[in-house]
This record gives structure tokens, C-alpha cells and sequence, in this order.
């Protein structure tokens, strides 16, 4: 997909992709089930941001709700404590699950998380996650078996919709183990109500909260045609206290805001949604700013993945701001401080997510110390996309396809370093490492390369344990399947500093 691909060339690429990642999605999914039936599922106990946690979650599935046209909100209630101790990856899990099923069962309408403390002692608090969206619903006979095994509500669910039917099972166990419950609220054609609720402990120390001084007794207004995103809204603000009136559209919203220069109340900032029927977000922007009475007022665009809007596009509709939907409550926060304080003319993206649409490894020359490379790889797939990053890189290599000739080409010429395929027909990775440490270890001068040789694993095995396998098997290191180009540079770079390079 970094190449320069026609059309039907870049679509096949892309399907290609979304096969392979469907498929990775299908074997996690075996793989934590096996876990959980072999009691070998393993929980963490951090200190982390939950409020983070959640946002970060609905960042990564924001562009498939906006693709899809659907509304992606999140509501936070007041008192939930913004750190807090627990497991958050499986916290994470979860919520990728219950959401992603939201996003994928809904065609039309909004999907909404809302979270709430439904308990609290001295020392843990309980927190409730609730998943509402306008999908399809579920029948109530196909609600009995859904957090089973292999369970989906029909037949055809698979057929249209994909999955392996473990989801909703292995949310059911990560919740049972963090000492809450899941259930359901549905009905056939009016959508869904997911809700899990989990024990969480409470940090040591003092939580700090935060600093509202500068926009406390802010007036502001919010328009959006969506009800749902009016209302979090509003209880955000209100939290901050803010004083929030709301909009459904940009006609009411001129109305409201020159009344309320005439009653001497006039707003110092409003949240304009960018996508509304009628007069969307940059003709409102544009109308207020051609308005002598209310063109003081602060502007913040609330925009989705699709319609970013870069500085000359802010300064042009006289925006302060533009904040990508979901918001997270940092970025609004922060959002609404830079307009306050007069710092125009930024777009805040949600963490690793700016509009970099394409990431391009274009091959580099070669380094001069360059590292002397085998590749051992029977699959020619395989080997292909190896070459292709390592080439990337700078680097290149040659290959075999067995351990047999792995030793051969050892025996033939010197290598630096072999990545090495540890499922092969033969002699595998494991057998070859062992038997080029006892040549290396015997010292009989029938190795001719410079022992000893750096060896790192290439392993399509992803049980917990196989990295300690590789290790005593007489390995250096490990990469996974499929092998990420960041992490062969990280190798190749510690081998480099080594002192591992050809002479």
C-alpha cells in the first residue's frame, strides 16, 4: 500500500488488508478463549487514566463510525475518578468489543457510551459502562445464549456481519474476573443497551482535578443537530461551570445568540458542530462573523475524521479552534482555554491520529557498515515481505528455506545476523539454532563464520512462553508474525551497536 499503486491495484491491497486484520481479530479471539478455558488468562494491576483509557478506545473506532455516517458520543459523569488502578488493556478489550459490535449492528443513528459510579467504599470504586446504540436490536430468544461460545444472535449474523461468535464470551469472563457483571437491554429493530460493570481500586494519594478559574461563569452555546451530543455536552460544561445553553440548528442558534447581546448576556464562546442540515458548521461560523453584534463571540468547530480543517481554513471562517469528534475532555478543555485566551488557529488531534493518510518507507542506499543478513524462510510470501522491509531499511539479505540450508550457507560464507523462521520442513529454527551454538561451542574450526552469530527469531507463534522457547533454543531475540518494520529496524540497529558489522 506504500507503493504506486492504480486504482484496482490500491483496492485489491486494501481488501487484502482488511482480510488479514479480520483475520488476526478472529484468532485473538481463539487464542483468549483458550486461555480462559486453560485458567491461563493473566490481569495486570496498574495505576492508569480511565478517563483516557476510554477516550483513546473510541479514537481508534471513530473512523468507522464516521465512515458508516453514525454518531460516536461518550458521557462521563462527574464523579468518576479520572485515575484509578485495575487492568486497563482488558478494560480496553472489552469496550473494543461492545463498541465495535455497536458500530458494526448499527446502520443508522448514534452510538453512545455513557460511564457512572454505581458504588464506592473507601478503597474501590464501581464503575458501570453502558453501550446504547440505534442498531438492529436482538430478539428475545436470541438474547439467552448471546455471552455463550460460538454464540451470535442468528445465522445470518455471520454470513453479513463476520465474526467468530467468541466476543461477547470472553467480555463476560474478563468482567466476571474483575468483579462486575454484563448484561443486555435489547429489542428486535430498537436498538441495544450493553452494560458491564467492574471493581476498580481507588489510587493512593491525592487526585488532582481541574483548573476551571479562567472559563468558570463562561457563557457558551453549543449547536448540533444531534440531541445526544447536546446534552454530554452540556453536563460537561456544566461540570466546569460553565453556564451552557444548546442549539438544534444554525438559524436558532443566531436567533439565541443576538438576544442574548440585547439582554446584556451575551456568549463568549460557541461549539459549532460542522456537519448539520440547512447551514452547516462554516456557513454559521461565517454568518456570525459577518454580524458586527455577535462576531466577537469565540469560535470551536467540532469536526469528524473526514472534515479537518487546516489553519488557513480557521482563520478564513475567523474559527479559534477545531476539535475532532469524539472529544475527549482534555482536548475540549484545552480547546475552549486556547479560544478564551486568544490562541486561534489550531486543530487538536486525537494522539497519533493527524491526517498523515499514507506513511511511505522509501528505500534508503545502503549503509556502509552494513549488516551481513541470512534470511530462513520456507513460505516465499514470507520471504518476499522480509525483503521488502529489510530493503526499505537500507539493508539486504539472502535467503534459505530450511535449517538444512541454513548451516549450508553458513558453512559457505560468514553472516552477522540470521532471522530465522522457526516453523520449517527439515531441520526447523529451533534445531538450527542448536546445532549452529554445539559447532560454535565445540570450536572445531568447521565453522568458518564469526561466531558467534547473532540470531533472532521469526515466529508466527504467539502463545505466551514462546519467546522464552526461542531463548533457550539458544536465540538472541524474537520478532513477531507478521513482523512490524519498526521493531526489524530496532534489531538491526542493536546488532549495528553491537559492534556486529562486517568489517
Amino acid at each position: 500500500l506504500d507503493g504506486d499503486l492504480n486504482p484496482q491495484q490500491r483496492e485489491f491491497a486494501q481488501t487484502i488488508r482488511g482480510s488479514g486484520e479480520t483475520l488476526i481479530t478472529i484468532i485473538n479471539d481463539i487464542l483468549d478463549f483458550s486461555k480462559i478455558e486453560a485458567g491461563k488468562l493473566t490481569f495486570e494491576n496498574l495505576d492508569f487514566d480511565l478517563v483516557e483509557a476510554v477516550e483513546s478506545t473510541l479514537d481508534i473506532l471513530s473512523e468507522t463510525a464516521h465512515a458508516k455516517g453514525i454518531e460516536l458520543a461518550c458521557e462521563i459523569a462527574p464523579n468518576v475518578l479520572p485515575k484509578v488502578r485495575g487492568d486497563p488493556g482488558r478494560l480496553r478489550q472489552i469496550l473494543t468489543n461492545l463498541v465495535g459490535n455497536a458500530i458494526k449492528f448499527t446502520d443508522k443513528g448514534e452510538v453512545v457510551l455513557r460511564i457512572s459510579v454505581t458504588g464506592e467504599t473507601g478503597t474501590h470504586v464501581t464503575v458501570r459502562f453502558d453501550v446504547q446504540d440505534t442498531g438492529i436490536g436482538i430478539s428475545a430468544a436470541a438474547q439467552a445464549g448471546l455471552f455463550q461460545a460460538f454464540s451470535q444472535a442468528d445465522g445470518s449474523t455471520t454470513r453479513k456481519y463476520g465474526g467468530t461468535g467468541l466476543g461477547l464470551a470472553i467480555a463476560k469472563h474478563l468482567v466476571s474476573m474483575m468483579k462486575g457483571q454484563i448484561g443486555v437491554q435489547s429489542e428486535t429493530e430498537k436498538g441495544s443497551l450493553f452494560w458491564f460493570t467492574t471493581k476498580l481500586e481507588k489510587p493512593l494519594g491525592n487526585v488532582r482535578t481541574r483548573e476551571t478559574d479562567k472559563i468558570c461563569d463562561l457563557r457558551v452555546l453549543i449547536v448540533d443537530d444531534n440531541a445526544t451530543n447536546r446534552q454530554i455536552l452540556h453536563h460537561q460544561l456544566l461540570a466546569w461551570n460553565m453556564q451552557p445553553d444548546t442549539a438544534a440548528d444554525g438559524d436558532g442558534a443566531l436567533k439565541m445568540m443576538r438576544d442574548a447581546v440585547r439582554t446584556g448576556k451575551a456568549y463568549g464562546l460557541a461549539l459549532l458542530d460542522f456537519q448539520m442540515p440547512g447551514m452547516d458548521g462554516l456557513g454559521l461560523a461565517r454568518a456570525i462573523k459577518a454580524d458586527p453584534i455577535i462576531g466577537v463571540t469565540r469560535l470551536v468547530m467540532l469536526t469528524s475524521h473526514g472534515q479537518l480543517l487546516g489553519p488557513e481554513e480557521l482563520r478564513e471562517f475567523g474559527i479559534d479552534s477545531c476539535l475532532i469528534k469524539p472529544t475527549k475532555q482534555a482536548r475540549l478543555f484545552d480547546c475552549i482555554t486556547d479560544a478564551v485566551n486568544g490562541a486561534a488557529g489550531r486543530t487538536r488531534f486525537p494522539e497519533g491520529r493527524a491526517p498523515a493518510s499514507t506513511v511511505f518507507f522509501p528505500a534508503v542506499p545502503r549503509p556502509v557498515d552494513s549488516l551481513r543478513i541470512l534470511l530462513a524462510d520456507d513460505n516465499g510470501i514470507n520471504q518476499r515481505v522480509a525483503m521488502g522491509q529489510l530493503r526499505k531499511l537500507g539493508y539486504h539479505a539472502q535467503t534459505v528455506a530450511d535449517g538444512f540450508e541454513v548451516i549450508q550457507a553458513l558453512e559457505r560464507d560468514s553472516y552477522d545476523l540470521i532471522l530465522m523462521d522457526c516453523q520449517m520442513p527439515g531441520m526447523d529454527g529451533y534445531e538450527a539454532t542448536q546445532a549452529i551454538r554445539e559447532r560454535e561451542q565445540a570450536g572445531d574450526g568447521s565453522g568458518i563464520w564469526k561466531a558467534p552469530v547473532q540470531i533472532i527469531a521469526m515466529t508466527a507463534h504467539a502463545m505466551q512462553g514462546e519467546r522464552e522457547k526461542c531463548l533457550a533454543a539458544g536465540m538472541n531475540g524474537y520478532l513477531a508474525k507478521p513482523v512490524k518494520i519498526a521493531e526489524l529496524q530496532a534489531v538491526l540497529e542493536t546488532c549495528k551497536q553491537k559492534g556486529l558489522a562486517a568489517p
